[in-house]
């Protein structure tokens, strides 16, 4: 199996971002509660996300800007549609 490039692993973070952020707007609304205020999210939950959706050790420093970036998307995408 090949070792993810970094455009790889920057679009899986980007996808899961994503998908976190739909998941937990799904559940708050499934819980009848409005979808607002900040996002939920917490650092350390993207990084766990990192490791779940990246295969692989990631050198810390690569781990750190992909939950950095699995974050920000998650925080984008439930503030543009909540």
């Amino acid at each position: 199996m090949r070792e993810a490039s970094d455009d790889d692993r920057r679009a899986r973070a980007i996808e899961g971002g994503r998908a976190w952020a739909a998941s937990v707007r799904e559940t708050v609304h499934a819980e009848g509660r409005p979808a607002a205020g900040g996002w939920p999210g917490t650092v350390t939950e993207a990084r766990a996300r990192v490791s779940a959706a990246v295969p692989g050790t990631l050198p810390p420093e690569v781990q750190r800007a992909l939950a950095k970036l699995l974050y920000s998307t998650a925080r984008d995408a439930w503030l543009e549609q909540r």
